[in-house]
């Protein structure tokens, strides 16, 4: 294991955390961690028959009041702590509380001698929610809430509370980078492949930027934001040298030729936090914005004014991405109002309204080359659309709120970030049992694990 101090550029204002937690930096080669071995068995007859559901000697989970229509939830309700940030679960409950909030009741550990503890400390969860699926978490870096994959090599990066980021790697399974860039939330973990950089924005309104070979290497880290506590975005540009930030209302853009100087700085039309942005991928020279302020705005890189805005949302918008339909481009965006709606960016209107069930929409994603939309909500559902005519074909459980999609490199394959951990859903251009809200597709999802 090699121990290096990441060090960050000199003139400019750098993290404030602490140097002994700074050096707490790790990079393990695959090879030389041990392989997790244990699978669920799809056809173990006792997960078939609920044996391996809680004894009756522990603990009932309470359920949660659910509203009508919605007694399919499993979360438990909780009221977060003064100063915890509102759009995220509380903290675990104390000793001896039903459940945690934002994970499966019916999940367990299973019996010692069933599974293997290695260095990292990742665990096997076994649940009763979804069948034939496995979690792999770390339980020293916190619930998952934001996640990139690389497309050319197998690798995962995952941004988490506790102001920890992993990289995995999505063949072999394991961890071979962790670091804690701060002492917040990440709210944003990106890839910058061509640099062999990773981007990572915080909620204290820093970017953290490392570069990744056989150990990590700080090349620099800045403050983007004057204000702390609110939620940071960013998105990186792909073909010029340019990392975008939204911090409060505010979008900047970077360009690390520049010394990672910022070359524009965009009206403050927004009225709240910014929670994605989104180069799009046909116009480059363009971008898209979703906000707490019920709006998604799209704007040009050439004027520090919005194009036009999208009005449709009565919540707060939190994710988008831009697809294409009978060759023209279209964009999706999702809400905490429990809706996903389709924009014509020629008509700049609404088209269709995806429903989920009363469930926040957390994150959408449009498959690269397969027809569908996908959706995660705080449900614990992954929900997989038709792009022509915008049907249901099928849904899929992970049992926690689902807060990134990632298509994996070279395959059909979709990594799903959820609160404990990250599976990998096999999507196929095939319909789904029924095409019901009530269907799925059991060996669907197998989670990182050899």
């Amino acid at each position: 294991m090699t121990t290096i101090t990441p060090s960050c550029s000199a003139g400019r204002e750098t993290s404030s955390v602490p140097q002994h937690q700074a050096r707490d930096v790790r990079w393990t080669a695959a090879r030389s961690r041990p392989a997790l071995r244990v699978k669920y068995r799809p056809g173990d007859e006792e997960m078939k028959q609920g044996q391996n559901s809680l004894t009756a000697n522990e603990p009932t989970p309470e359920k949660p009041a659910a509203a009508a229509g919605n007694a399919a939830s499993h979360r438990v309700a909780a009221t977060p702590p003064e100063g915890h940030h509102p759009d995220l679960p509380a903290p675990p409950p104390t000793a001896g509380a039903p459940a945690t909030p934002g994970r499966c009741p019916n999940t367990r550990r299973l019996p010692e001698k069933s599974h293997r503890h290695v260095e990292n400390k990742v665990d096997i969860l076994e649940t009763a929610c979804s069948a034939s699926k496995l979690h792999i978490i770390d339980d020293t870096v916190g619930w998952v809430l934001c996640m990139d994959a690389h497309q050319t090599e197998p690798l995962i990066i995952t941004g988490h509370e506790s102001g920890y980021v992993q990289i995995w790697n999505s063949d072999t399974q394991k961890v071979v980078a962790s670091i804690k860039v701060s002492q917040d939330i990440v709210s944003k973990v990106k890839f910058i492949a061509r640099k062999r950089w990773i981007v990572a924005a915080s909620r204290d309104c820093f970017v953290h930027v490392y570069k990744y070979e056989k150990e990590l290497e700080t090349v620099t880290s800045f403050k983007v934001h004057d204000g702390d506590f609110v939620w940071c975005s960013l998105d990186v540009h792909p073909t010029q040298p340019y990392v975008l930030s939204g911090c409060f209302g505010q979008i900047k853009l970077w360009d690390w030729d520049q010394d990672w100087n910022c070359i524009q700085t965009f009206e403050k039309e927004h009225s709240d936090d910014i929670r994605e942005l989104k180069f799009n991928p046909e116009d480059t020279n363009s971008f898209a914005s979703a906000s707490d302020d019920y709006t998604v705005k799209v704007w040009s890189l050439d004027s520090p004014k919005s194009k036009y805005t999208l009005f449709g949302h009565s919540h707060h918008v939190y994710c988008l991405d831009f697809f294409k339909r009978d060759g023209q481009q279209y964009l999706i965006s999702g809400s905490r109002d429990d809706t996903a709606k389709i924009w014509d960016l020629q008509k700049k209107e609404c088209v269709h309204t995806l429903e989920h069930e009363y469930e926040v929409v957390c994150y959408v994603f449009a498959h690269p080359s397969l027809p569908v939309l996908i959706t995660g909500g705080r449900d614990g559902a992954v929900r997989v659309w038709s792009s022509t005519d915008f049907r249901l074909k099928k849904k899929l459980e992970v049992g926690a709120p689902v807060y990134g999609l990632a298509c994996l490199m070279g395959s059909e394959r979709v990594a799903v970030a959820h609160f404990d951990g990250v599976s990998v859903m096999e999507i196929g251009d095939e319909e789904g049992q029924g095409g019901c809200e009530g269907s799925s597709n059991e060996n669907s999802i197998a989670a990182i694990d050899s």
